[in-house]
């Protein structure tokens, strides 16, 4: 008597006729309670008659063995796996999530030093790298080969308010996909089929390295759709059962998130950013637009940190900010003076003191203030901000010191509202506190000396302790240039440098970059990455073999996302010139960049 069974998403007729012991799907296509579910896949809910198999006799001979073969076992599936040198193929573990590889990728082994293998069955090259993955399904009808089609799925919004995975539309679905579908092999022992050694990539140059082995999954930034994560998406596989004697023929599917958040070597992160764009003038143009620093996040951003299983968020609108001038430095380092570091009065030789004036409010002088001799910079700069009185306020901050000045030589920093406020007619006397007024030039903006990039520029303070946004996030400042020629320079925490010249908080977790680095253009794809990874990293630059491709190289960096770009971020140790050693990176940007991070 027929029975039914309930189908799950990615059942098969195929496979319920197996089940039930028939070779194929033939004869639950014949029976009339099924014809609805002929031209298409199952799906959950729907009910499948299963027919009774029907007895058949033949005529042997008594005298005789006579072999039986049944046809229909083992059950037609697939799964992910990375494969292994020793174990059983079928003792492989399945992998639940798939991860964006970082390694070259037409490359193989642990350092990249050997060609990724594009031939079947187990190869070191292709083992080395934990981000591989081979397509496996076992087919006992099969012949000695098959193929199978792999490609990325994009996140929707379900009717019952769950999450799920769709194709992508039209265009979008072209470039991610395995194009032609990856063969699969018999392998040895006969038991299964299995591909090659697979990839995932998140950039076009990635994908045309090696077409036949590689799945682009990436971004949809300039396809109308910022939104759409690299890490929200799913890789399925499909593989149509060749027996299977329908029209579409029954398919069956293995689908797996990229990333995952209990992943032990790179579990999913969010990296919290707020940018700000620097005017060249107050109430001027921006350097670059919004929408175009925002794109830079979302499209290069997102995709040089797929691989480590991170992501952007912005916690904040961006902004336009005024390059503001509202800033006096005491003590500030005096590149003219070498070997004088300041911070201390020496002997209260001279006075100290300056006038503010701001639109619709009355000039206020503040001064003149004669320093004691040993007083520091910042025992002087609250004595000064005591002089500042209404309408105009005062906040003094007391910065690190430099790395060739004594520990207990800081300068200290007085920062005046309203921003808008001039600040001139400075006495400047003392021969050890000199006093310095901020002045930020967006056009050409002075970096660090090399010295202190834990301390800043007085020009960087500036803009950081009227905007820094908060310690919790990274703040990046969109300049047009900076006097060092840099693209980029950051500020990191410091604590684990030199404990006793740690960043202060509106200083640390910052970074400028400049305006060719994060305009309409894919120029300096990697810049931003790069300086954010030294926030994160609390590293300078990687060395060694193959630190070229690295994204925190100290080489140049490329203008264009190649290849061979500066965009890896290795698996194992990679040595770093300063601190001098070698890290785990993907572990160290966890623990390091813990105050800047958030689950995905």
């Amino acid at each position: 008597m027929p029975t039914t069974r309930t189908a799950a998403d990615g059942d098969t007729l195929c496979n319920f006729a197996i089940d039930a012991g028939f070779f194929n799907c033939q004869a639950l296509r014949a029976d009339p309670a099924n014809s609805g579910l002929l031209n298409r896949a199952l799906k959950s809910g729907d009910v499948v008659t299963i027919p009774d198999l029907r007895p058949r006799t033949e005529n042997c001979d008594t005298d005789k063995v006579t072999k039986f073969v049944r046809k229909n076992t083992p059950p037609v599936s697939i799964r992910f796996v990375h494969g292994s040198p020793n174990k059983h193929y079928l003792n492989d573990t399945t992998l639940a999530f798939l991860d964006v590889s970082n390694h070259i990728t037409d490359r193989g082994g642990p350092e990249d030093d050997d060609k990724f293998p594009d031939q079947f069955e187990f190869r070191q090259p292709g083992h080395d790298d934990p981000d591989t993955f081979k397509v496996e399904v076992v087919d006992s009808a099969a012949g000695d080969s098959l193929n199978v089609k792999v490609d990325a799925l994009k996140r929707v919004l379900l009717p019952d308010g769950s999450f799920g995975h769709d194709v992508f539309p039209g265009g979008m679905a072209a470039f991610r996909t395995i194009d032609p579908p990856p063969p699969c092999q018999k392998v040895r022992s006969g038991v299964a089929y299995r591909s090659k050694y697979l990839r995932l990539v998140s950039d076009g140059a990635d994908r045309d390295a090696k077409k036949a082995q590689v799945l682009l999954v990436t971004d949809a930034t300039d396809q109308g759709d910022p939104g759409l994560e690299i890490l929200d998406q799913a890789v399925r596989a499909v593989y149509e059962v060749t027996r299977c004697p329908g029209n579409p023929k029954c398919a069956i599917s293995t689908t797996a998130p990229v990333g995952s958040d209990t992943d032990p070597r790179k579990p999913r992160q969010r990296i919290r950013l707020a940018l700000h764009v620097v005017r060249l003038a107050p109430g001027g143009a921006p350097v670059v637009t919004i929408a175009n620093a925002d794109r830079r996040v979302t499209r290069w951003f997102r995709r040089v940190y797929a691989q480590a299983s991170m992501a952007p968020i912005i916690v904040k609108a961006t902004e336009e900010v005024d390059p503001v001038s509202n800033l006096i430095a005491v003590s500030e380092f005096d590149p003219a003076r070498p070997g004088i570091p300041g911070g201390v009065s020496a002997r209260g030789d001279g006075q100290l003191g300056f006038r503010l004036s701001a639109t619709g409010l009355a000039p206020l002088v503040v001064g003149p203030l004669t320093p004691t001799r040993g007083d520091s910079a910042a025992k002087t700069a609250n004595a000064l901000a005591a002089l500042v009185t209404a309408p105009y306020s005062a906040v003094v901050t007391v910065n690190p010191a430099r790395f060739p000045d004594p520990p207990a030589s800081r300068s200290a920093d007085i920062l005046i509202k309203p921003s808008n406020v001039t600040i001139d007619q400075l006495i400047s006397g003392d021969s050890r506190q000199t006093l310095t007024v901020g002045r930020p030039n967006p056009a050409n903006f002075q970096s660090w000396d090399g010295n202190n990039f834990l301390v800043g520029s007085i020009q960087q303070r500036t803009i950081l302790k009227n905007y820094d946004s908060g310690s919790d996030r990274i703040d990046v400042f969109v300049v047009q240039t900076v006097t060092s020629g840099n693209l980029g320079e950051a500020m990191m925490s410091g604590h684990k440098i030199d404990p006793q010249r740690r960043a202060i908080d509106p200083v640390k977790f910052s970074a400028f970059v400049i305006q060719s680095t994060m305009d309409g253009s894919d120029t300096n794809p990697t810049t931003l990455p790069h300086e954010c990874g030294h926030v994160l990293l609390e590293l300078i630059h990687a060395n060694g073999h193959r630190n070229a491709t690295q994204l925190m190289t100290g080489q140049p960096i490329p203008d264009v996302a190649t290849l061979n770009g500066t965009k890896r971020i290795k698996d194992g140790l990679q040595s770093f010139d300063f601190p001098v050693g070698s890290f785990r990176q993907l572990k160290r940007m966890r623990v390091e960049g813990a105050p800047v991070l958030d689950p995905f």
